[in-house]
C-alpha cells in the first residue's frame, strides 16, 4: 500500500520534515514502511532557468555557449549542441553536483577548450520521455527562474509503500486518513483547521431502483448505502490534483466519477462504485452464486463464477456486479453517462476473500474488503465522494433519499482502564496527561476521568479494540517501546525432578539406543489402508474417528505404534537389509465409553530373531534392576506369529511384549520374515523405579557349562521347558533357551529347542560324578515333557 505525504499534508501540518525521520516512527509505532520512494531524487540540483546569451562555439559549428540565468544573482556558462535553444528560453538546468536518471552525474568540464558549468536538459535526459526532440522548454510550467524543477514539475512528494501484512488487522490504516491520524498521535505531525464534510440535502423521494437483500444480510452485507444522482458526464475528466494525487498511489486516472470513488477509497478506506443508473436494472438482487454462473467483466472477458460468491444481478437474472472484486460488462462509467446510483457496501470479509482466492483477481477494493471495513466510515465517505462530485460537476443533483440498511449492530462499546494496569504490563510509570493526549490523539473518547481510571468509548473505526489490554498496547506502542528500558525478568532457576513417567521413558529409550535403535517420529493418525495392511481390525468401540480429517489416511487416531512403524521400516528395507527403530508416543482408545491415552514405547528389529527381540526386553528390564519372568503368548494379535510371541513380567504388571510378526504381514510390507517387534507400556514402568541393584559376593568355586539340544513338538512351549529343567536341582544356577531351529534335519512338525545351563556350588568345586547325575537327571525331566535328546 503506497502512502503520499503530499496526500497526507491535505489533513496534517509535519513537525518532523525528514522524510527517514517519519518512516522510522512509523514503522517503530504503526506500520512497518518497506520502502520510501523520493519522487525528486533524480532531479536533485536541477533548476528552472533562463538563456539569456548564445553565442557560437569557436571550434565547432554545432555547439553553442549558452549564458544561463539561474537566480537574480547567478549566470551560469554552459555549452550546448542542441539546436533549438534560443535566447529567452526557459529550461531545465543540472548544475554541478547533480545525478540524473541513468547514474549520469554533472561536473564542471572543457568542450572542445570552451569550459561549461552544468547541463541543460531534454526529456530524455530528464527521464521523462523516451524521445529527446532537443532540449526541453519549461516555459508551460509558469515558474520563477531558479525554481527546483522537481517542485514546479510537482514531482516533489514521498511516497511511502507500506507493508501490507503488518496492518493486517488495522483496516482503518488502509487509508491516508488513518496514517494521518497516526503521525498526529506518534507527535510527528498535527492537524490542520478541520474541515467539515458536509451532510447532503436528500430528497424524501425514494430510489427508482428496487434494492433486495437476501435474508442472510448480516453475513453477507451488513450494511449497505446507495443514492441516485443525475446531471453528471461520463466524459469528465477529474481535476487535475486528484489525478496528480491517484498517480501517486499507482491509480491510473479514468473520469471524474470513477476517479472520485477511488479517491475517496484511498483517502478515508471505503471502497465505492458509481454505477450509470440507465445501463443497470430497476430491480437489485443481492444473493450468492451457486457456482458455474457465466458474467461478462467490464472488459469484456467471460468469467466463470464460483460458489457462495456475493453477487448483483437485475430482475433478468443477469449478473452485473461480482461484489467486492469485479465489475460487470454495464457496471461501469461509460461517455454517454449521466444518471448515477453512488453505492456504498460493506461486505462480509471472509466471502471476499475466498471469492478472490477463487477467481485469482485481487483488486485495491477486495484488499481492504477482505480486512473488514468499519462501519463506521461508510456514511462520512459516502458524504465525501457526493461533496466531491457537487464540485466537479456544479449542475449535478440528488434524486433520492440515502437508501440505508444495517443487519448489524453499529453502536460501539467502552472500556474501563485502570492506570495501574499500564504500570501492571509494562512495568513503568507512564504520566497521566501523557495517556490522556495518546488516547485522544488517537480517536477515541474518554467519557469519564478519575484518578484510578479512565472509561473509553470506542470509535466506529477501530473494531480491532475490545478489552483494557489492547488499550494498554495502544498507549504503549505510541508512548514507544524504546522508551522502555529492557529489563531481563528475575527467575529463581530450578532443577526440578522428571516425573516417573518422564523418567522410565527415558530409561528405556537409552537402552534401545544403546542396543542400535534409532528414534522416529510419526502422525498420531492413520487411515484404514494402513491397518488392513497391518492386519488390524478397528471397531467404533476402541478406536476415535476423526468427524474432519485432512485426509483418509488420517482419520482414524492411533492405538498402536506399530503400524507406523511398520510403514518406516517398508521405506528403509529397500537400502539396508537389518536395521532397528522405535517410536515413543501415545495411544488414544477408548475404554469402558471413555477417551483414554496411554504412552508407549515400540521398537521393530528388522532382520533380527525372535531371541535377539528378547535380550533387548532383558537389558530393559536390567536397566530397572528387575529380574522378569516369562511367559507366552499372554495377548492375542493379528498380526503377532502364532508361535513366536510372549511377554515378560516384572513386579506386578510391569511387562514387555515380544513377538515376531506374522510371514503374512511381512510378505504385505515386503520385510524379512525375522522381523519382531518390542511392545512396552510404560506407566507400569514407575514403579520399578524403586528397585535397587541386589549386590552379592562373586562366586569362588567355578562353573559347569553345558548346553542341550532337544527334539519336541513345534507348539511345545519353550517358557514351560526353562521352567521345568530350572528346578532339577538347586545346583542349576541358570537355564536359558540358547536357540530354536525348525528345518534341515528336523523332521515336520518338531523343533529342535538348545537350553544353555550352568552349573555352581557356592561352597565346593562340582565333581565329574555330580555333573553326569544332574545332565541325567534334567533328561528325564524334558523326555517327560516330550523333549528328546536330539544326538542320543
Amino acid at each position: 500500500m503506497k502512502i503520499s505525504l503530499a496526500w497526507l499534508s491535505t489533513f496534517v501540518d509535519f513537525i518532523e520534515k525528514n522524510p527517514q525521520e517519519l518512516a522510522k516512527r512509523l514503522t517503530e509505532t504503526s506500520a512497518e514502511v518497506d520502502d520510501i520512494i523520493d519522487e525528486a531524487k533524480d532531479w536533485d540540483r536541477v533548476v528552472i532557468g533562463q538563456i539569456v546569451e548564445i553565442t557560437s562555439h569557436p571550434d565547432s559549428e554545432k555547439l553553442q555557449i549558452t549564458k544561463t540565468k539561474i537566480s537574480e544573482t547567478e549566470i551560469l556558462q554552459i555549452v550546448c549542441g542542441a539546436s533549438n535553444i534560443f535566447e529567452g528560453m526557459i529550461v531545465p538546468v543540472a548544475c554541478i553536483g547533480a545525478v540524473l536518471p541513468g547514474d549520469f552525474a554533472i561536473k564542471k568540464a572543457k568542450v572542445r577548450g570552451v569550459e561549461s558549468f552544468g547541463m541543460l536538459c531534454s526529456a530524455k535526459e530528464l527521464g521523462i520521455s523516451e524521445e529527446s526532440s532537443g532540449i526541453l522548454d519549461c516555459a508551460f510550467l509558469q515558474s520563477s527562474i531558479g525554481t527546483p524543477l522537481s517542485e514546479a514539475m510537482g514531482k516533489n512528494d514521498v511516497i511511502f509503500d507500506i507493508e501490507n501484512t503488518t496492518i493486517t488487522n488495522r483496516p482503518d490504516l488502509f487509508s491516508h486518513f488513518g496514517f494521518a491520524r497516526e503521525m498526529v498521535a506518534n507527535g510527528t505531525a498535527e492537524w490542520k483547521k478541520y474541515r467539515d464534510i458536509p451532510s447532503p440535502n436528500f430528497p424524501t423521494q425514494s430510489m427508482k431502483k428496487q434494492i433486495t437483500m437476501p435474508d442472510n444480510a448480516k453475513d453477507l452485507v451488513p450494511y449497505y448505502l446507495a443514492v441516485e444522482i443525475s446531471g453528471v458526464d461520463g466524459k469528465t475528466p477529474s481535476p487535475a490534483y486528484m489525478q496528480d494525487l491517484l498517480k501517486k498511489v499507482g491509480q491510473e486516472p479514468r473520469n471524474a466519477l470513477v476517479d472520485i470513488t477511488n479517491f475517496v477509497m484511498f483517502e478515508m478506506g471505503m471502497p465505492m462504485h458509481a454505477f450509470d443508473a440507465d445501463k443497470t436494472g430497476n430491480q437489485w438482487i443481492f444473493s450468492l452464486s451457486h457456482g458455474g454462473e457465466k458474467m461478462y467483466t467490464l472488459k469484456g472477458d467471460e468469467r466463470t463464477l464460483p460458489a457462495d460468491t456475493i453477487i448483483l444481478t437485475d430482475e433478468k437474472g443477469e449478473i452485473f456486479d461480482l461484489c467486492g472484486i469485479q465489475g460487470g460488462k454495464f457496471s461501469g462509467i461509460f461517455e454517454d453517462t449521466k444518471n448515477i446510483v453512488l453505492h456504498v457496501p460493506i461486505y462480509d470479509p471472509v466471502k471476499i476473500r475466498r471469492t478472490a482466492i477463487a477467481v485469482d483477481h485481487r483488486t485495491d477494493a477486495s484488499t481492504i474488503y477482505e480486512k473488514n471495513v468499519p462501519i463506521g466510515i461508510a456514511k462520512t465517505a459516502m458524504y465525501r465522494a457526493i461533496s466531491l462530485i457537487q464540485e466537479s460537476f456544479p449542475n449535478s443533483h440528488i434524486t433520492s433519499s440515502l437508501f440505508e440498511k444495517s443487519a448489524s449492530d453499529t453502536k460501539t462499546g467502552t472500556i474501563v482502564l485502570p492506570y495501574a494496569l499500564i504500570y501492571q504490563k509494562i512495568g513503568i510509570f507512564i504520566p497521566q496527561e501523557t495517556i490522556i493526549t495518546i488516547i485522544k490523539n488517537l480517536g477515541f473518547t474518554i467519557s469519564q476521568q478519575t484518578d484510578e481510571h479512565l472509561i473509553i468509548e470506542i470509535p466506529n473505526f477501530r473494531k480491532d479494540i475490545a478489552i483494557p489490554e489492547d488499550m494498554v498496547e495502544e498507549v504503549v506502542r505510541i508512548y514507544g517501546l524504546n522508551s522502555i528500558a529492557a529489563t531481563p525478568p528475575s527467575i529463581v532457576i530450578e532443577q526440578k525432578e522428571k516425573l516417573p513417567m518422564r523418567q522410565a521413558e527415558q530409561k528405556i529409550s537409552e537402552v534401545l539406543v544403546q542396543n542400535g535403535f534409532f528414534e522416529v517420529l510419526t502422525l498420531a493418525f492413520y487411515g484404514k489402508s494402513l491397518l488392513e495392511k497391518a492386519g488390524f481390525v478397528e471397531t467404533p468401540e476402541s478406536s476415535i474417528v476423526l468427524k474432519n480429517p485432512l485426509s483418509e489416511d488420517l482419520s482414524i487416531m492411533r492405538t498402536s505404534l506399530s503400524p507406523r512403524l511398520l510403514e518406516i521400516a517398508e521405506r528403509n528395507i529397500k537400502t539396508t537389509n537389518t536395521f532397528r527403530i522405535f517410536e515413543s508416543g501415545k495411544v488414544f482408545t477408548y475404554q469402558e465409553g471413555k477417551k483414554t491415552e496411554e504412552l508407549r514405547i515400540t521398537g521393530i528389529l528388522v532382520g533380527d530373531d525372535f531371541y535377539n527381540a528378547k535380550a533387548v526386553a532383558e537389558e530393559i528390564f536390567a536397566s530397572f534392576f528387575a529380574t522378569p519372568r516369562i511367559e507366552e503368548k499372554k495377548y492375542d494379535l493379528p498380526f503377532a506369529h502364532t508361535s513366536r510371541s510372549a511377554v515378560m513380567i516384572a513386579g506386578k504388571d510391569a511387562s514387555i511384549k515380544i513377538f515376531q510378526i506374522h510371514p503374512h504381514i511381512a510378505q504385505n510390507f515386503s520385510l524379512p520374515e525375522h522381523t519382531c517387534i518390542i511392545c512396552v507400556s510404560i506407566d507400569p514402568f514407575t514403579t520399578l523405579l524403586s528397585y535397587k541393584p541386589s549386590l552379592k559376593e562373586l562366586p569362588k568355586f567355578p562353573s559347569i557349562d553345558f548346553d542341550l539340544s532337544v527334539i519336541c513338538d513345534e507348539k511345545t512351549k519353550v517358557g514351560d521347558l526353562e521352567k521345568a529343567v530350572s528346578r532339577v536341582s538347586p545346583l542349576i544356577e541358570s537355564a536359558k533357551v540358547q536357540s530354536i531351529w525348525q528345518g534341515e534335519g528336523v523332521e515336520s512338525g518338531k523343533k529342535s529347542v538348545t537350553i544353555a545351563f550352568s552349573l555352581r556350588s557356592n561352597e565346593r568345586t562340582l565333581t565329574e560324578e555330580e555333573f553326569t547325575t544332574i545332565r541325567a537327571d534334567i533328561l528325564q525331566v524334558l523326555e517327560k515333557k516330550g523333549a528328546f535328546f536330539r544326538f542320543a
